[in-house]
């Protein structure tokens, strides 16, 4: 960084030329010293401050490979992990981050999880309809009373130091791609009796579409009904489009990518009385507590009767690439 060193004059010395211009060469000679500290084109960037002295680090970041399966429950359940898999956790089969949080010096804590859940695994496929699972955060503030992951609040927190589950992202496998993936798919046997022009084959199968056409494979079919399906000609009867037009078996396994962000706050960061200052608010200096939960709406359902595709198991679910991380700003 180039420094101008400007001649001073002094009352009772001698004034000379080579004083009077000394600084304007120091002036002129600015435009071959000028370096990175004087100019940079983000204007301040992380050599302008000393390290840490607005956030900390990622010294806890919380990675993970795969789970172990993920049965189902109707509570809250923590993921269970062989200890291999794990990296940094606080929790030796379980993803877990640990903070001490300090409400005078600490303003908000922003924290951050991510990871992959699949079925390809699974020896069934998802066959019932409203098979959801949600995925969620516990943060346990400072001071918590005890709790129990299985009875923990769903929620954005209030102003009780109570642990909760917040955020959580629900995923599942729509109608067409579990309860209704047989529609409008044709088994062998099925097939066989389709050119037979029947209301009996009508009544049974009533939500395949038919249509009467002058000849089908040859003139001794002409004039029959048959089923149409995936038809560009037939669009009045069978839209293209429609989610049951192919007469295929839509049986499919569920992969989902989750992320879930949380904020968390001081309650001396009120202002103007409003105390509403993030997803979590602290009230007290302590330990802080993180982990991931998950839970199925669906029990399992193995034997339960046995649906039209005979497929009577229950599906399950597996977490891989799990990654953990916090990051606390301070005043």
């Amino acid at each position: 960084m180039p420094k101008i060193n400007a001649s001073k004059i002094i009352e009772g010395d001698v004034i000379t030329k080579s004083g009077l211009t000394e600084t304007i060469d120091e002036v002129e000679r600015i435009d071959f010293v000028i370096d990175q500290d004087n100019i940079r084109e983000e204007g301040l960037d992380r050599r302008s401050f000393e390290n840490q002295c607005w956030a900390g680090s990622y010294a806890n970041m919380v990675n993970g490979t795969t789970s172990n399966t993920l049965w189902r429950s109707d509570v809250w359940k923590r993921p269970y992990f062989e200890a291999a898999n794990l990296t940094n956790s606080t929790q030796t089969n379980y993803p877990e981050m640990r903070l001490d949080w300090d409400s005078e010096t600490d303003s908000h804590l922003v924290v951050r999880c991510s990871f992959f859940v699949y079925s390809n695994e699974t020896t069934y496929k998802f066959w019932r309809n409203h098979d959801f699972w949600d995925f969620g955060l516990v943060v346990v503030p400072p001071s918590a009373p005890s709790y129990t992951t299985s009875d923990m609040i769903t929620g954005p927190c209030a102003d009780d130091d109570i642990a909760r589950v917040w955020p959580y992202q629900r995923v599942q496998l729509n109608y067409p791609f579990s309860k209704g993936r047989g529609d409008g798919y044709l088994s062998r046997s099925e097939s066989a009796i389709f050119p037979k022009n029947d209301d009996a084959t009508k009544d049974k199968y009533p939500s395949y579409f038919w249509h009467q056409v002058e000849k089908l494979f040859d003139d001794s079919q002409a004039g029959k009904q048959v089923l149409e399906w995936g038809g560009n000609s037939f669009d009045l009867f069978y839209p293209r489009g429609a989610w049951n037009q192919y007469a295929v078996n839509r049986s499919s396994n569920l992969n989902q990518s989750i992320t879930l962000i949380e904020h968390c706050t001081s309650i001396k960061e009120a202002q103007d009385g409003n105390t509403f200052q993030g997803a979590h608010r602290f009230k007290d200096s302590g330990r802080v507590v993180i982990y991931p939960v998950y839970r199925s709406y669906l029990q399992d359902y193995s034997g339960d009767g046995a649906d039209e595709m005979d497929n009577p198991g229950s599906p399950y679910l597996k977490m891989d690439g799990i990654t953990m991380s916090y990051t606390v700003y301070k005043r």
